[in-house]
């Protein structure tokens, strides 16, 4: 019997120093998580995702000779490797990044920026911004 008293003193005493165990109950908010799961597979596909970008990018290097895998608009290891050979060719820190020194040197609009041809800027309002501007037929 003694042994029965020890080892119930013992398992209180462990119970007690144990945190207690939160259930969510129906219709309890649940406490806010550090990871998301579902964010995060979001992002692995946006940043696997094709890109119609890259593919400019892609055909300019494989025009200048620096790329000749596939025009897929994806960032493969091939594509970072002609980056890199790009960017050291042209002087530029071998970053393997497509960024706006390395879009501009290979002779590319900016990204976001408005093609030279368009006579709106991305953003801008179509048309005239006063009625004053409106020519009659």
């Amino acid at each position: 019997m003694k042994r029965v008293t020890v080892l119930a003193l013992l398992l209180a005493s462990v119970a007690a120093m144990a945190p207690p165990a939160f259930a969510q109950l129906p219709g309890e908010t649940r406490p806010p998580r550090s990871y998301d799961p579902v964010a995060d597979m979001q992002y692995n596909a946006q940043h696997w995702a094709p890109s119609e970008k890259v593919r400019e990018i892609q055909q300019a290097l494989r025009d200048q000779g620096y790329y000749n895998g596939s025009l897929d608009g994806v960032l493969t290891p091939e594509f970072r490797r002609a980056i890199r050979d790009f960017q050291r060719a042209k002087g530029l820190p071998p970053t393997t990044r497509l960024d706006a020194a390395t879009i501009a040197a290979l002779g590319l609009p900016a990204a976001g920026a408005a093609s030279p041809a368009s006579s709106s800027s991305f953003g801008a309002a179509p048309g005239p911004s006063r009625s004053s501007e409106v020519q009659a037929p």
